[in-house]
Formats: structure tokens, sequence, C-alpha cells
């Protein structure tokens, strides 16, 4: 689907979006840009401010969206904080991942290997990401 956002500096933009719902109860976003490529402000530019309106508009759980950004072959897990002040996601960090990786995690068929995969992501050992995440 293409959905509309208010992103940065509350300019308008609009990205392409798949929304899948995983065991769990976690919910995969994939975000990409619209066909004709970048048009300011990208999904990469607004990830606080357009993660923000998928979860209010799919009425996500913060601490259960899985967030993915795709730029052509480019594939890149997103994690973020909470800026509580402002009641929104902040401090998005890239993780690279592949299109494989992703997938996989769509046929997971219960809540602990969801949480799992995630819980890699998330986690702040770096070493153990590429294992787990990048065909490397």
């Amino acid at each position: 689907m293409i959905f509309g956002y208010t992103g940065y500096r509350g300019i308008q933009g609009r990205c392409a979006l798949t929304h899948h719902r995983l065991a769990g109860a976690y919910d995969l976003v994939i975000v990409s840009e619209v066909h004709g490529g970048y048009q300011f402000p990208g999904i990469r530019d607004s990830a606080e401010e357009l993660a923000t309106q998928v979860c209010g508009h799919f009425r996500i759980h913060p601490g259960r969206l899985v967030w993915v950004e795709r730029h052509e072959e480019d594939w890149r897990v997103v994690t973020f904080g909470w800026d509580w002040e402002r009641r929104m996601f902040s401090l998005p960090m890239r993780w690279p991942t592949t299109r494989e990786a992703v997938e996989s995690l769509r046929v997971l068929d219960s809540g602990p290997e969801v949480a799992r995969w995630v819980d890699v992501v998330k986690s702040p050992a770096e070493p153990a990401l590429p294992l787990a995440l990048v065909g490397a």
C-alpha cells in the first residue's frame, strides 16, 4: 500500500508499506520509497515520525514493532528508542540484513521464535548481529 505521512519538519511524504502480523503479537512493517526513487522527506529522514504514525494507524504497540527499511537490494532492520516526552520513536539505529532473513521471520510460527529473532536484532552485542541476520 502507499502510506502518506507527515515527516521531517512537517513535510508530507509517501512510502510503500507492507504490514504483516506475526506470531506472538509482533508486527513486521517493511517500508520503501515509492516508485520513482527518493523524494524528500525519505523514509530514512523521517523514520521516527513514520514509525510512530504507522503504529497509530495499525494499532501496533511500539514494543511489538519490527521495522525494516528497504532500498532496492539494501535491507535494514531499524531499532528505535522511545521519547516519552514527545510520545514518539527516537534514535533510530540501522542494522544490515537480507531479504531472506526478513522472509524467514514471516514464516516463524511461534511467539518465542519471533521474540528471539527480535532480541538478536536489538541486542547491543554487535558481534552476534552479523552472524544472526546477515548471510556472512
